[in-house]
């Protein structure tokens, strides 16, 4: 069997995303191991991987995971740094946090020893620490994500790496923005967008359009907000982004919720929530099921938002902290049917 049909038929045989917890490998992983052609294609692969993740993170999330098995076994350890690294940014946007943190954190830890010259050691890392340090912001562990994304940052400014410059700089107003520090969040998401435009790199400008309009959106400004999420979904559906335009989508349908345009909101989110589900993006699809529940209950429609909690349930991680956001809701819900009691009881929870 050539190298890329074994591939794939490890690919067909494997649990999904679950390739690291095999102790039975079967038969189709034990030949791919065996075979020396295979960490050649592991390698020719790892750009790839790093492409699809903007349209196909969970493929990418399991493609790492086989890569980093035929890495272990001919103990290639900076090609299992790199697969981490490329597996944590997967994990991260399909809402698996706690893993891209595991990661990010293991990756880290491999490019302590592996032979690289000292720039390129140093640019790895400051890669590394960014993905770490955004699944650290997204748990809730702010401080810790900031503190790695200082070494980032000083990393690539003595690097001159313009890029991946303004990405550790986005994430620092991510930072700023979930510790409500909302104009602190705008200048780093400006000086973002600056360096973006500077070098050239759309997908960072459609970004950097999305989160500031999510600070104009947090300072009662709906119309900048709008206009900045739409900016930046031009951009993300011209380069066929799936991931950044389900997002922008959900963000800007948030924006008419606020504007009280609930037929507009219903509309993005639901634009956004197909995009999700054809990408396997689950927490990202939770989130947005937990929007329309809103959208719905605003309009009346408690059966229908009744559906919507009951499908963002069934896709939120057991300590997602959305869960909080999923009993207020029903919280509202059961308002909204004069079930005073039980409405109570969802708040308190």
């Amino acid at each position: 069997m050539d190298i890329e049909r074994l591939w794939e038929a490890c690919l067909d045989a494997a649990p999904h995303m679950a390739l690291d917890d095999l102790t039975n490998p079967g038969p189709a992983l034990e030949q791919l191991l065996a075979d020396s052609r295979a960490l050649e294609h592991v390698r020719s692969l790892l750009p790839g991987i790093w492409g699809q993740l903007a349209t196909h993170p969970a493929r990418s999330v399991l493609e790492a995971t086989l890569g980093i098995q035929v890495a272990r076994a001919h103990t290639d350890d900076l090609l299992v740094a790199r697969l981490l690294q490329r597996r944590s940014a997967g994990r991260f946007m399909i809402g698996d946090r706690l893993k891209a943190s595991s990661d990010a954190e293991a990756a880290l830890a491999l490019l302590t020893h592996v032979a690289l010259p000292p720039a390129q050691r140093a640019e790895e890392r400051a890669a590394t620490l960014a993905l770490l340090a955004n699944a650290q912001i997204s748990l809730g562990q702010v401080q810790k994500g900031l503190i790695a994304l200082e070494e980032a940052l000083s990393i690539a400014e003595a690097r001159g790496l313009t890029a991946a410059l303004g990405g550790y700089l986005s994430s620092v107003g991510n930072a700023r923005l979930v510790q409500g520090r909302v104009r602190e969040a705008a200048d780093y998401y400006r000086r973002a967008q600056e360096l973006a435009e500077r070098c050239r790199h759309p997908l960072g400008r459609a970004v950097n359009h999305g989160n500031l309009g999510l600070v104009h959106l947090a300072l009662g400004a709906l119309e900048a907000a709008a206009e900045e999420l739409g900016a930046g979904l031009a951009l993300a559906e011209e380069l066929g982004n799936g991931n950044t335009t389900s997002l922008l989508l959900a963000n800007l349908g948030l924006v008419h919720l606020e504007q009280g345009a609930l037929l507009a909101a219903r509309g993005a989110c639901v634009r956004a929530l197909d995009l999700a589900q054809q990408i396997g993006l689950e927490a990202g699809a939770a989130r947005i099921e937990l929007r329309l529940a809103r959208i719905e209950r605003e309009a009346g429609e408690l059966d229908a938002a009744d559906a919507h909690l009951a499908r963002a349930e069934g896709l939120l991680a057991p300590r997602d902290p959305y869960r909080a956001e999923l009993a207020v809701e029903r919280g509202w819900v059961a308002w909204a049917r004069g079930a005073g009691q039980r409405a109570a009881a969802a708040l308190q929870q």
